[in-house]
C-alpha cells in the first residue's frame, strides 16, 4: 500500500476512535467490587496567635461494594463497606497510629451513579475522625474514586457534563458538591480498553458545630471549603472503576461558638491530599484448619 494511502487510512480509523460515541453505566449484577483506597493529607494548623502546627496523616482500607438486590426503576440497592482502616501520622513532634472501626453506608445508586436514600449504619466515634467535621470522608472521596458521577447521554471524546448533588452527613446537614468532567478519551492498560475522564470539583459545606468524642458540645464551630481534580479509567464493558487518582485543597476555620466566647480567635487549617482508589480482587478465603 503506497504511504499516502497507508497514512490517510490511519487518519480515518484515528477519527473514528475519536468521534465513537460512549454510554457509561454502572454495573447492576449481583455481587461484589473490592478496592484499595489510600488517603496522604499534609498541612498545618495555625492556633491564634501561635506558630503553624505541621500536620501529616495517612490513611488505608478496603472499600467493598456490594450490590444487595435486583434494581427496581433503575435503582440497584448498595452497601459500601470500609474495613481494616489504618490510621497514622504526626502533629508537630507527636506521632500516633491507630485502627479505626468500620464505616458501613448503604444506598440506592442509578445506573449513572446518582446515589439516593442514604444511610449511615455504622461509623466510627468521633475521635477517629482525619479531620474535624469529615467523619464521611470515604464518601466524599468515593465520588471521585468508584461512585463517578458518570453522564446520563451518549458522549464523545472532548465533551463534557456537570454535576450537582448534596450529600448527607452523619450530623444529618448536607454539603453541596458540584462537578465538571471531561470525557478525555480511550487509553489501554495491559492490552484492555479504559475510558478516561478527568473531573474538577468544588465542596461547600455549612458551619457546623463539633461534637467532643463522648458526643457533648465541644463549643466549637468550624466552616470547611474543598477543591480538586480526579483522574479516572472507567471499564465500559464491566461497568466499574479501574482506578482513581484525587488530589484536593482543603481548608478550614474554628472558632468558639457565640455561646461560649465573645473572642474572634479563629485556628485556620490548610491541607493538601492525594487519594488513590484500585479495584482489586477480593481476598482469599482462609484455609480451613486441619
Amino acid at each position: 500500500m503506497p504511504t499516502r494511502y497507508l497514512a490517510i487510512t490511519l487518519l480515518l480509523f484515528a477519527t473514528g476512535l475519536t468521534v465513537h460515541a460512549e454510554r457509561l453505566t454502572y454495573n447492576t449484577t449481583l455481587g461484589r467490587m473490592d478496592y484499595r483506597y489510600d488517603i496522604a493529607i499534609t498541612g498545618q494548623v495555625r492556633p491564634p496567635g501561635g506558630a503553624p502546627l505541621p500536620v501529616v496523616l495517612q490513611m488505608g482500607a478496603r472499600v467493598i461494594d456490594q450490590v444487595t438486590g435486583k434494581a427496581h426503576r433503575d435503582l440497584s440497592p448498595v452497601t459500601m463497606s470500609i474495613k481494616d482502616i489504618e490510621l497514622s501520622g504526626s502533629s508537630g513532634e507527636n506521632e500516633f497510629g491507630d485502627d479505626v472501626e468500620n464505616t458501613v453506608i448503604s444506598f440506592l445508586r442509578s445506573r449513572a451513579g446518582v446515589m439516593s436514600k442514604l444511610q449511615y449504619l455504622h461509623t466510627p466515634s468521633k475521635a477517629d475522625t482525619l479531620i474535624p467535621g469529615m467523619e464521611n470522608i470515604w464518601l466524599l472521596f468515593s465520588r471521585f474514586g468508584h461512585h463517578l458521577r458518570l453522564p446520563e447521554q451518549e458522549l464523545r471524546a472532548g465533551e463534557k457534563w456537570t454535576s450537582a448533588e448534596t450529600l448527607g452527613l452523619s450530623t444529618g446537614k448536607t454539603m453541596a458538591l458540584r462537578a465538571e468532567s471531561t470525557l478525555v478519551g480511550v487509553k489501554m492498560v495491559d492490552g484492555k480498553r479504559y475510558v478516561q475522564i478527568d473531573s474538577t470539583f468544588q465542596l461547600t459545606a455549612p458551619k457546623q458545630r463539633l461534637s467532643s468524642a463522648d458526643g457533648t458540645d465541644s463549643g466549637l464551630v468550624m466552616e470547611l471549603g474543598m477543591s480538586g481534580k480526579s483522574f479516572l479509567l472507567f471499564d465500559p464493558r464491566a461497568g466499574e472503576v479501574y482506578r482513581a487518582t484525587i488530589t484536593a485543597q482543603i481548608t478550614t476555620k474554628t472558632t468558639m461558638s457565640a455561646e461560649t466566647s465573645g473572642t474572634k480567635n479563629a485556628m485556620a487549617g490548610s491541607f493538601s491530599v492525594t487519594t488513590t482508589a484500585h479495584r482489586t480482587s477480593p481476598p482469599a478465603p482462609a484455609g480451613k484448619k486441619r
